[in-house]
């Protein structure tokens, strides 16, 4: 195997070098100081493997990608930058680059992604930031990512999704199907989270276009990339209050305890806040007490279920979290303005 190191900085050149070298990586090494020389080396070096700076003098890392990906399609290339910035991975993305590395490069960092770049082939997952995951809930790691505002993750989790050989295998219009499936998913898990519900719809509407008329995966990634971008840039302008993201989390976590009994102690203290400061700041963030948070949550729930089970009205009491029934129809009728009993007919006189 052949790599090419193309750097301005002659320390990161030696640096990588010898890295690999002690790692015992057998690969010849060449260097390009230049993304000019790196065009011109190209043909009679033949690399496997690139390692390629952004910031060069001259034609940056991104041109020369782009540049040899248009004539070798084949390349590796892993883009080097110093620059932690969501740009980059989407411009890099687009070229058709799958490894990005942020400088400075720890020595297991650079073996992992050396060894991702080989191991492409062979069913697992190569991932930006010299990672690999296996392909396990990918879809709800994304999610999550995304609920808590963790860009540099939810793009690591984008790029393991659709490098995912069961997509690249799919057909064009299952994918734009599950694309679009999966775009529903997180619009709804980010209005349940209290964001603008008329700003996300406007935002799907317009990838969701996108996607329509795409004719290949990698355009459908690019457009799924910018939609997450969008998605998140809606969410951080959310945050303007420092305490806006911390119940983002307590919400979150209540959504998938709420079954369960939930002590407003246990939450304070798995977002890091002092039980009184949290009861406070909840009800600021939020326009309702921790209490009147968890209830809204589990009447909605308890409808979903009147609406679509055949479950005794005991039963779904039980299923969103109320061991005591007088109390859930007190509850649900404070909030409904029925008991659930009377809830459950007007829905089967309507069906009629």
């Amino acid at each position: 195997m052949k790599l090419l190191i193309v750097d301005d900085e002659v320390v990161l050149r030696e640096y990588i070098r010898y890295v690999l070298t002690e790692e015992n990586i057998s690969m010849k090494i060449d260097e390009a100081c230049s993304g000019r020389e790196a065009i011109e080396k190209i043909e009679m070096l033949k690399p496997d493997i690139i390692l390629l700076d952004i910031k060069m003098p001259g034609m940056d890392g991104l041109e020369v990608a782009a540049e040899l990906k248009r004539h070798y399609p084949w390349l590796k290339i892993v883009i080097l930058t110093a620059y932690d910035d969501f740009s980059y991975a989407h411009r890099a993305i687009q070229i058709g680059i799958s490894h990005y590395l942020l400088k400075p490069v720890s020595p297991q960092e650079l073996i992992n992604t050396i060894r991702n770049v080989l191991n492409d082939n062979d069913g697992e997952i190569a991932l930006s930031y010299g990672e690999k995951i296996n392909d396990y809930n990918l879809e709800h790691q994304l999610i999550e990512s995304i609920k808590l505002n963790e860009r540099e993750n939810a793009v690591k989790m984008l790029n393991a999704l659709f490098l995912n050989e069961n997509i690249e295998n799919q057909d064009i219009g299952e994918l734009k199907s599950n694309t679009i499936e999966l775009m529903g998913i997180i619009v709804r898990t980010v209005i349940s989270l209290d964001i603008g519900d008329q700003d996300l719809m406007e935002i799907k509407g317009k990838h969701q276009n996108l996607i329509f008329s795409s004719s290949s995966s990698s355009t459908i990634r690019s457009i799924m990339l910018e939609f997450v971008y969008d998605i998140m840039s809606l969410m951080e302008n959310q945050y303007s209050s420092p305490n806006k993201k911390l119940i983002i989390k307590a919400k979150d976590f209540i959504q998938r305890n709420y079954t369960g009994k939930i002590y407003m102690n246990d939450v304070a203290e798995y977002v890091g806040l002092s039980p009184y400061y949290f009861s406070r700041v909840f009800k600021q963030e939020s326009g309702e007490t921790f209490t009147q948070y968890i209830n809204t949550i589990r009447i909605q729930r308890s409808k979903e279920y009147i609406r679509n089970h055949y479950m005794s009205l005991g039963e779904i009491a039980l299923k969103v979290g109320y061991e005591d029934f007088s109390y859930f129809s007190k509850v649900f009728r404070k909030s409904e303005g029925c008991l659930p009993s009377e809830y459950r007919k007007k829905i089967l006189l309507n069906a009629k």
